[in-house]
């Protein structure tokens, strides 16, 4: 290390130090202090609504020990009265039925040859071929002079008599 550059070094310290001493009183002697801010100011809330602020409330209260239940020394440590039994569910619904009442009331022979039955279901008039719907899934199935057979395609049948009112229950 030559001299000079020792000398340079110690030169600019020096600089340095005196420059840092220089700033640090400029800023401690500014002076100044924060700006004056207007005073917060409280003051009840306009409009209040006190169903709400009750409602908060309810919130955040602690229940009463009387609310809790206490566990009796024979039950067991995972006992719990946190579930409770399901509801017995509702009974079952009845089927529904629609009840007719069918009166056989004599039949004709067209120009055809067709049979047509008159046949009064429910207080109304109906003239039925044979294999026609009746009512709902009800077939007129046979037509004889005295007497008509009445039911679905398949399935049990009614007769009924000349001038004869049945009633017959069908499931909706």
């Amino acid at each position: 290390m030559s001299p000079s550059a020792g000398q340079n070094s110690l030169i600019t310290l020096l600089t340095l130090f005196i420059l840092g001493g220089i700033l640090t009183d400029v800023t401690l002697k500014l002076g100044g202090d924060i700006p004056a801010l207007p005073r917060l100011t409280t003051q009840a809330r306009p409009n209040v609504d006190r169903t709400f602020d009750k409602r908060i409330e309810t919130l955040f209260e602690l229940q009463s020990s009387n609310d809790f239940l206490e566990s009796k020394p024979d039950q067991s440590p995972f006992f719990t009265h946190h579930f409770k039994t399901p509801p017995k569910p509702p009974p079952p619904k009845k089927a529904q039925t629609k009840k007719f009442k069918i009166t056989f009331q004599g039949f004709y022979t067209t120009s055809s040859e067709d049979q047509k039955a008159f046949i009064m279901v429910d207080d109304q008039f109906k003239s039925v071929r044979v294999g026609e719907k009746v009512v709902a899934d009800l077939l007129l199935l046979s037509l004889e002079r005295g007497k008509i057979e009445i039911g679905p395609e398949k399935g049990a049948t009614k007769s009924i008599g000349f001038r004869q009112t049945t009633t017959i229950e069908i499931p909706e």
